[in-house]
């Protein structure tokens, strides 16, 4: 388990892919799939993430974020 102390450094090292990956598999936690009883494990949710992403990168997408603002 991730400490909740150190999880912003360690994504703080993360790609842009990473981030990317992350925030739609974080997107899908409020995904339901009809005729699927149970809700979609975290390491089924990066899977589908990383296919996503992939495709979208071999469709020529590409992908920016504004800096995080500072306070």
């Amino acid at each position: 388990m991730i400490d909740p102390l150190h999880a912003t450094d360690i994504m703080a090292a993360w790609t842009r892919d990473e981030h990317l990956r992350f925030d739609i598999a974080f997107a899908l936690k409020n995904v339901t799939i009809p005729g699927f009883r149970k809700a979609l494990k975290e390491e089924d949710r990066i899977a589908i993430a990383a296919t996503i992403l992939e495709h979208l990168k071999l469709c020529r997408w590409e992908f920016s974020k504004p800096p995080e603002r500072v306070q």
